[in-house]
């Protein structure tokens, strides 16, 4: 059985959606698919979530029209039967939060996708949840997925939100319908978890930096973690627990080149042909070094120094 998760550059307009279908179909085993909101249709277009977050915030113009006229143009497009404009009119209309906003374009593009499969549709609002502290709850998080999709044969799925304790919808950071995905795998005991972007896997290096990059064909789960938290953006770093720890392979496939044999991402050693499996790096990263006479015998010297970084929210890393 697998579990696929389709982003947002696969999703941009009714034609991506109508091949992100196609790949569905041609696989009987994909069986729960999760989807990102449609992203960009040509280099100077708006993601629908920019679109939606700027509609939220205070001072910018509060025009629905334009999100509204992108999602019906899919639905004309994939000449499909279905009536959004009670949705629309709650996203418009209703006081929510910025999350809530954030949210929407998933929850219709899992609307749009339900539809045009004729699959079941599963919203995870009601079942991927958040203690009162942003923190994913993933024993709750899996026992109701399984709740929710155990007597199903199919079903479509929105990524990268859930609910809070008081029931206020609540958002993993930008990227984050990868996580969903990972969690439904989890949940359901997925054969293995199928990624699919607009490339073909994992690269030795950004390709806009290294023009001789070129498909890591397979990586290690602590690899994969590694690389994404300095900066590969394949897939969001923490998706990768999930996966890792039900032990189900992830295969990071390109959308628009199917055919290609994309990376997989396993538990088990990877012997590379290479030394290096592939170099990333991310902005905004320090490293601090200090130096001071007989540090090592003065107690509590590095809580002191850490703390430093905890009160202005700077995540430490320690190099092994």
């Amino acid at each position: 059985m697998i579990t696929v998760k389709f982003g947002g550059t696969s999703l941009a307009d009714a034609q991506h959606i109508r091949h992100a279908a196609e790949i569905i179909r041609s696989n009987p085993e994909r069986r729960f698919v999760v989807v990102s909101a449609p992203g960009k249709r040509f280099s100077e277009d708006i993601k629908i979530t920019d679109m939606l977050i700027r509609f939220q915030s205070s001072g910018a113009p509060r025009d629905f029209l334009p999100i509204e006229e992108r999602f019906e143009e899919i639905i004309r497009e994939l000449g499909i039967t279905l009536d959004l404009s009670a949705d629309y009119a709650e996203m418009r209309n209703e006081p929510h939060n910025a999350d809530y906003m954030a949210s929407c374009g998933e929850y219709l593009s899992a609307r749009i996708m339900a539809a045009y499969l004729d699959w079941p549709f599963v919203d995870t609002e009601f079942c991927v949840f958040f203690d009162e502290k942003g923190r994913l709850d993933r024993r709750r998080t899996k026992q109701a997925l399984q709740e929710k999709l155990g007597g199903l044969e199919h079903a479509v799925l929105p990524g990268y939100y859930g609910a809070m304790p008081d029931g206020q919808v609540h958002t993993f950071s930008r990227g984050g319908s990868d996580i969903s995905g990972a969690l439904v795998a989890a949940a359901m005991g997925a054969d293995v978890y199928e990624n699919w972007t607009d490339v073909d896997g994992m690269l030795t290096a950004d390709p806009r930096i290294v023009s001789q990059a070129v498909t890591i064909p397979a990586i290690t789960y602590a690899e994969l973690q590694e690389m994404t938290y300095q900066g590969a953006t394949v897939l969001h770093e923490d998706a990768v627990r999930p996966a890792w720890d039900a032990g189900i392979p992830i295969h990071i496939c390109n959308t628009f080149h199917p055919e290609a044999a994309g990376t997989w991402i396993r538990s088990e050693n990877v012997l590379h042909e290479n030394p290096v499996t592939g170099v990333a790096g991310r902005k905004g990263f320090s490293i601090i070094l200090i130096e001071k006479e007989k540090m090592n015998a003065m107690v509590g010297y590095v809580r002191k120094t850490l703390s430093c970084l905890e009160h202005h929210q700077v995540p430490f890393f320690r190099e092994q």
